[in-house]
């Protein structure tokens, strides 16, 4: 461990709660280098998933395997390539569990954060419950319930979003199971939406809304003179006139989900979209968005299996009205399901109907993302005249029989050029807190979040928040004197489970630094420390953002916590502590420090915030222990501890479970833990997790069990 207390490092803190920076800068943008769809005056990319009579992706097509046509014309194909998802990385012998006696009940492992070309997968859910039965919403929260808990792999990146009431696009893709049960449990019917009960009642042309444009979810194209280029965008983007919030949700998490890298899938369940006069248009230029964004619409009519020809004691019909009745009952439901129809058929995706297995049309979402074609072929100039109003149609045909083809069934009549939206101008705070609520985050500052949460001898929750600023891209102009000069703004940002802003924070941090110290920042970074206040035990969100005023390059991290409410004297752990053992073998917490302190250099890589450390290292955890049951004669509790440590979220070893030992502690509902692991010196480089199991084994109860986790890193 190499410390450097001798570093130079003045800080000139200026706290603005307000106006950060008022100069206009383009949003941080990720742009995938293996776009999926291209639409240019010089190539035309579509992809195309080809499987076999049961259902399974086809490999080792070649270019003479497939016809491609525009408007029936037959195109000469100039590129073919399969795309197949990363299989999970298969578990070597050495990094079997030790753990001989492990069972099925093991506690499930830590999230990996995955980088963009770990990700295998990436679905979102869009749960259209603002129109939705008693009925549906039940049947789609049992299915999501199983998808989180049996059919998410490890490297698949999945959000789950929903069209009522509160904008849960404020939720960001991840890995985490549990904030994706979160999502899950947060799903209820409400009472007081525009819920569907009688589903032959209307064929849902005339659904209505409140006024999405004050909630933020509509826009309107400027009212400007404007031509050309600008007047095809606007044409295309324009959703003002749009009430029915599902349309207008897939728009917007479209935009979000285009500049993820790969083949992406959105999973729409809803009790039914109707083609009309009102949504025709939005529909066709939706698909093709999600064309254009590498995305294929898989759509399930939530409603389960619906029987028309049911006649229910309520109703009279004469022998004569029966047949018609039932005629038109059967064709209300087939409006009904008109516009997810085309959704999944323009976008080469699935339509689930007439299914109690709701969740079948999730599963086959998933199995779609395994491998896929991508075909090229230049376009004439005839594919580019009409403009937004053209469309083009496509047909892709296998020629070896019995395989299956589907695909993208065409493109608007413009380049993808005409549709790269300027971003909006942002200043100040307003641009930070874009990026904030933005559901991928921005990696041209890398951080890394170690939120503790816990609560204090006296009962009260804290959150400490400790970020490791990456110092390669932060840039430095010259000061007085030879000195240097850095700017940073940070904004965070606690959202509460309903998707609302719990508190939030503003400031802007000046750095002055010896140009001898600027190579040390540099290499080693910075570490952000800060108390976050939570009244309230719950589950939250946290987001931090940080600018470089200078370069003004972003970062952004987050992370789902809990924090515990120790009224309900359940089993808890607080967050854990990690860092590189001193003589004494602990670690103990970062002290809170004040707000003009907050900004300090790393000074040796095994900060608790970083986490790096050598092949061969001890590492010393603490954590503290709340709500174990004192028993016996001794009133002492009966614990056991375990450590697990994963690698690229493979467990690699798995301790003994030992008898925790309280010492002098007294105090059952809040008992210090804390040890050191030693790590081998053959260990791999790469990414780990530290997970801590304990168990309550009071005579006489069944025991409880409550896990905790932490990464870090392993550097040659």
């Amino acid at each position: 461990m190499t410390r450097h207390p001798g570093i130079s490092f003045l800080l000139v803190v200026s706290l603005l709660s307000s106006a950060l920076s008022q100069t206009p800068v383009k949003p941080p943008q990720q742009t995938p280098d293996d776009d999926v769809v291209r639409i240019t005056t010089n190539l035309v990319q579509v992809d195309v998933t080809v499987t076999d009579k049961d259902g399974r992706p086809v490999t080792g097509l070649t270019p003479d395997d497939f016809e491609i046509r525009e408007e029936g014309k037959l195109q000469q194909i100039t590129d073919l390539s399969f795309i197949g998802a990363a299989a999970p990385k298969a578990v070597s012998p050495a990094e079997k569990p030790a753990n001989k006696g492990e069972t099925r009940n093991a506690p499930a492992p830590p999230p990996i954060p995955l980088r963009a070309e770990q990700i295998s997968r990436t679905v979102a859910v869009l749960v259209d419950d603002e129109f939705m039965s008693f009925p549906s919403v039940g049947l789609v929260g049992d299915s999501l319930k199983k998808f989180v808990a049996e059919q998410i792999e490890p490297n698949d990146l999945v959000g789950i979003f929903r069209t009522a009431r509160s904008n849960t696009l404020l939720q960001q893709f991840t890995v985490d199971r549990k904030q994706l049960a979160l999502a899950v449990q947060k799903l209820r019917w409400l009472p007081g939406q525009n819920n569907a009960v009688d589903i032959f009642a209307s064929a849902r042309g005339d659904d209505t809304e409140t006024d999405l444009e004050k909630e933020g979810l509509v826009e309107r194209a400027s009212a400007e003179d404007i031509s050309g280029m600008g007047r095809e965008r606007a044409e295309y983007f324009d959703t003002f006139y749009i009430r029915r919030r599902l349309i207008v949700a897939l728009r917007f998490l479209i935009n979000d989900m285009r500049k993820l890298p790969g083949r992406k899938a959105i999973v729409i369940f809803s009790d039914g979209l109707g083609i009309t006069p009102e949504t025709q248009r939005p529909l066709r230029l939706l698909a093709d968005y999600a064309n254009r964004s590498g995305i294929i619409i898989h759509t399930i009519d939530a409603r389960a299996l619906v029987n028309p020809d049911f006649i229910g004691p309520g109703e009279s019909p004469t022998e004569q009205q029966r047949d018609s009745l039932r005629q038109a009952r059967a064709g209300v439901l087939f409006q009904s399901r008109g516009g997810l129809a085309y959704l999944a058929e323009q976008t080469g995706g699935l339509l689930t109907v007439d299914s109690n297995d709701i969740g079948k049309g999730l599963r086959r979402a998933l199995e779609e993302q395994k491998g896929y074609y991508l075909i090229a072929y230049r376009p004439s100039e005839e594919s580019f005249k009409g403009g937004v109003r053209q469309f083009r149609n496509l047909e892709v045909r296998v020629k070896r029989e019995g395989l299956r083809v589907r695909t993208r069934k065409g493109f608007v009549g413009v380049t993808d050029d005409v549709l790269n939206v300027p971003e909006r101008p942002r200043t100040g705070d307003s641009e930070l807190y874009a990026a904030l609520v933005a559901p991928i985050p921005s990696v041209d500052v890398p951080l890394r979040l170690t939120p503790i949460t816990g609560q204090d001898a006296k009962g009260n929750s804290f959150l400490r928040v400790l970020l490791h600023i990456d110092g390669q891209n932060i840039t430095f102009n010259e000061d007085a004197n030879g000195w240097k000069r850095m700017s940073l703004d940070v904004a965070g940002v606690t959202i509460g489970s309903n998707g609302r802003v719990v508190n939030e924070f503003t400031r802007t941090h000046t750095v002055r630094v010896g140009p001898d110290t600027v190579p040390f920042v540099q290499q080693n970074g910075l570490i952000y420390s800060t108390d976050v206040p939570v009244k309230n035990p719950g589950a939250y969100q946290f987001r931090v953002v940080v600018r470089d005023a200078n370069s003004k390059k972003f970062g952004t991290a987050g992370q789902f916590l809990e924090i515990p409410d120790l009224r309900k004297k359940e089993l808890t752990l607080s967050g854990i502590v990690l860092t590189e053992a001193s003589e004494d073998g602990k670690a103990d917490l970062p002290p809170g420090v004040p707000v003009e302190a907050a900004l300090s250099p790393v000074q040796f890589s095994s900060n608790p915030a970083v986490r790096r450390f050598s092949p061969g290292s001890k590492l010393a955890y603490a954590h503290l222990i709340y709500n174990a049951r004192a028993a016996g004669s001794t009133r002492k509790p009966q614990l056991t501890t375990q450590v697990r440590l994963f690698r690229d979220g493979k467990e690699v070893v798995a301790g003994p479970e030992l008898v925790f030992d309280p010492g002098e502690q007294k105090n059952s509902d809040r008992l210090s833990n804390e040890g050191v692991v030693n790590l081998s010196p053959t260990a791999e480089s790469g990414d780990y997790s530290l997970q801590i199991v304990v168990k309550d084994n009071a005579a006489g109860k069944s025991p409880r069990v409550a896990t905790q986790w932490i990464d870090f890193e392993v550097v040659e």
